[in-house]
């Protein structure tokens, strides 16, 4: 799955209910995914917004958009608030849409060969969507859709809802937040199976597609058009690229050439490889946890916006401020109180405290990952 592809099943979990910025969203997924994901329905126009996320505190400080009082300007919109700089804004960069849930399971119930009905809400488990009765291959399984982060009681949930439904489907977008001892339990050919829509979704040729799992002994169908290699993983260093497993081993052994590197491919290890070049411009490795580097990587790769220290780690406020804090320190080079080179720090109180990524011009950086290993990158439109 391209990154553009996690980020919109990452957005498919959270089911936002605000309205999206259009631009922003071409931005995050391109417009040819964009563009498909529109003709399923997923997104809809919602005309034009009064607001506008502001350079500096995005959603969290937006800007109010008045009339640009220069007559016969391009950008006849003008957004304001105290804090930030005036953005100057042409109309199609106040159009938004909405997502759209409905539309989000009319969509599995056809890719899964479900009659059309409407989904009904779980009676028990919450965010668990009943979709219907699976006809592929006469298997005659319910179909459940999970929407969201899976609760801390999810291995207690599946076997009150094994006992109403014996043979299920369920339907998960991310792997995050399933053990793996959970999808072993619930692998293919059990009464219960899981399956992860980034795992399943494809896009290719300007739509979306259900693409089912490689049987043991027969090639697996091609996509709607040829098979393309699959990446070994992505690098990314300011723009996305897919790597081969020897591109891969190359990026590794140039590593010294970063001003920063991370490395959250877990290949042969459960740690993160990192490095970075201090003041003396050594370069100086780095290790750390699996996690960590991953939290790292969702800065590197969300747009510049500011994101909430509760966001990149669960928990309450300061302890989640204080771990992003302890885990920024070991990658990246102080430059004054309170200034660092790569990962910036936004908001004045503990509360609000939100961090982003903002490389200096002329460093070079390069992160190296797999979408699957990352969970959701949050989305900041």
């Amino acid at each position: 799955m391209s990154p553009e592809m996690h980020r919109l099943v990452g957005l498919f979990s959270r089911m936002p209910e605000v309205q999206l910025h259009s631009r922003l969203l071409v931005e995050r997924f391109g417009e040819e995914l964009l563009a498909a994901a529109i003709d399923e329905g997923l997104f809809a126009e919602a005309g034009e917004a009064d607001w506008y996320p502001c350079q500096g505190g995005g959603d969290r400080c937006p800007q109010t958009v008045f009339r640009n009082a220069r007559p016969g300007s391009a950008q006849p919109h003008l957004g304001i608030c105290p804090d930030c700089p005036t953005s100057f804004l042409a109309s199609d960069d106040l159009r938004v849409m909405t997502f759209e849930p409905r539309a989000l399971f009319a969509m599995f119930q056809r890719m899964l060969e479900i009659p059309e009905q409407g989904p009904t809400p779980d009676p028990v488990i919450e965010r668990a969507w009943h979709l219907g009765i699976e006809a592929r291959r006469g298997l005659g399984r319910e179909v459940v859709a999970f929407m969201g982060y899976p609760s801390d009681h999810l291995a207690l949930e599946l076997a009150a809802l094994h006992e109403r439904h014996p043979r299920l489907l369920l339907v998960f977008l991310l792997t995050e937040g399933v053990s793996a001892d959970l999808m072993q339990s619930h692998r293919a050919g059990r009464e219960m199976e899981m399956v992860f829509v980034e795992h399943r979704l494809q896009f290719d040729q300007g739509r979306l597609w259900w693409q089912e799992p490689r049987p043991a002994s027969t090639p697996m169908p091609a996509s709607p058009t040829t098979v393309k290699e699959e990446a070994f993983c992505y690098a990314f260093d300011g723009a996305v690229h897919p790597l081969t497993e020897a591109g891969y081993r190359e990026a590794v052994a140039k590593a010294e050439e970063q001003d920063l590197f991370v490395d959250v491919t877990a290949v042969n290890t459960t740690r993160t490889k990192a490095g970075r070049k201090g003041p003396d411009r050594a370069f100086e490795p780095v290790d750390l946890a699996l996690s960590q580097g991953q939290l790292l990587a969702k800065l590197m790769l969300a747009t510049p916006k500011p994101i909430r220290a509760l966001t990149l780690r669960p928990g309450n406020e300061g302890g989640s401020m204080r771990y992003v804090d302890r885990v920024r320190e070991k990658v990246d080079v102080s430059v004054g109180w309170r200034q660092w080179k790569f990962f910036q720090t936004a908001g004045a109180n503990d509360s609000d405290r939100a961090f982003a990524f903002g490389p200096p011009k002329g460093s070079r950086f390069l992160l190296l990952y797999r979408p699957e290993l990352m969970g959701p990158v949050p989305l900041r439109a």
